[in-house]
């Protein structure tokens, strides 16, 4: 399991938040993708597909139908003020204008988590456990900030990793398997791509995954999808603590 980024957000944030320590960060994130797989499932059970723009890139999820049988395409576009931070100069990086508005419900399913380490803290099950796990109450600004800056993060992993001719694998795993982010240098500019986990596709498709994932239960899905390629590093930091 990689803690890179948990690592370089603590890091990012440290003289803003003395308080932002491993543990919030790591609630976060969990928080972060758990929330982008929720809001997918719940507009794929109301149209068939789903779509939600984070600063990083944009998510999409389709069910397509072949006879009786039905599949999930899940989908990843990196966006404009991703790519500005990869590879744009400082004057680019200066003028860019972070994203500033969000899914409603995805803020709401984000705020949930990060509070409670749960989603729906007011259902029967779960209100026993709600008052005994209050966490950080964030609002809509605090949430913009902190998505904003996990895409900063990111990128700064990137950068920090680049060498031409290399690909660097950025997996993110740390309490959910959302998927691997793989950052391609050449000589002028850095792509990127997504490989979602299969926990994460799984979960779209099936309800008895959702609910096992919930519980943190990975075991009824296979292991996550993971890419064998030459020339690949992967985003490994070593403990200074």
């Amino acid at each position: 399991m990689s803690e890179v980024t948990i690592k370089g957000w603590v890091a990012q944030e440290k003289n803003a938040f003395h308080n932002f320590n491993r543990q919030l960060a790591a609630r976060f994130e969990e928080g972060i993708f758990r929330s982008i797989t929720k809001v997918l499932k719940e507009y794929l059970k109301k149209s068939g597909k789903g779509r939600i723009a984070m600063p990083w890139g944009t998510y999409t999820a389709e069910l397509v139908t072949k006879g009786e049988s039905g599949n999930i395409n899940v989908g990843w576009e990196p966006s404009k003020q991703f790519l500005t931070l990869l590879n744009g100069d400082e004057k680019a990086k200066a003028g860019l204008v972070q994203q500033d508005e969000f899914d409603p419900e995805y803020v709401r399913l984000v705020k949930e988590f990060i509070a409670y380490g749960f989603f729906d803290p007011d259902s029967p099950e779960h209100k026993e456990h709600a008052a005994k796990n209050k966490g950080v109450r964030l609002g809509d600004e605090e949430v913009n900030y902190f998505l904003n800056g996990y895409a900063n993060v990111m990128a700064t992993i990137a950068k920090d990793k680049q060498r031409d001719g290399k690909l660097l694998r950025l997996e993110i795993n740390n309490g959910f398997p959302h998927g691997v982010f793989v950052f391609d240098y050449d000589e002028d500019e850095i792509k990127v791509s997504f490989v979602a986990d299969k926990v994460f596709k799984q979960i779209l498709k099936d309800d008895t995954a959702a609910d096992a994932a919930a519980e943190n239960d990975f075991t009824p899905i296979t292991e996550g999808t993971r890419i064998e390629t030459t020339n690949i590093e992967s985003a490994d930091i070593e403990d200074d603590e």
